[in-house]
């Protein structure tokens, strides 16, 4: 049977909007206050009774969101006119790639892809743990689950 960790990562502050098709306010450029909360499974823990150490895994974690996505605005690539316009005055965004927008429910698929590649490129990990899940509070009361397993 696996054994399953679970971390909450630091709230970071993103602004984007959604897409120009949508009729509801989130049209409009806005941010949140986005909490995530990252589980790993393993079948077999390591000598120290561990599947990877809280501390490491946070601070690579963190430290990516940090040095991308805190305090910037993520853009949808379709999104054109946005992108122009924080090039132009110079601000700091995040181009999410291809197919994906800049819901709460592609935030948390894009954040478990990159969750994944450090656990593989940086962590050396893909035989010791696999993402589960990532969730992605964008309010106390709002979030949205992506299951990677």
């Amino acid at each position: 049977m696996p054994q399953l960790i679970q971390l909450d990562l630091n709230y970071f502050c993103t602004a984007h909007r959604s897409d120009k098709q949508y009729s509801g306010v989130c049209k409009n450029l806005h941010g949140h206050n986005y909490k995530v909360r990252v589980q790993l499974t393993a079948m077999q823990l390591d000598q120290h009774g561990f599947i990877i150490d809280f501390t490491v895994l946070k601070q690579h974690f963190n430290s990516w969101i940090q040095k991308h996505i805190d305090h910037a605005v993520i853009v949808a690539k379709h999104d054109k006119t946005l992108l122009d316009f924080l090039q132009i005055d110079n601000q700091r965004y995040h181009l999410f790639p291809e197919g994906f927008t800049t819901s709460s429910e592609s935030i948390a698929k894009y954040l478990a892809i990159i969750f994944s590649k450090i656990l593989k490129d940086e962590l050396h990990a893909e035989d010791k743990a696999k993402l589960h899940s990532v969730q992605v509070w964008e309010t106390e009361d709002a979030s949205a689950i992506y299951q990677a397993t």
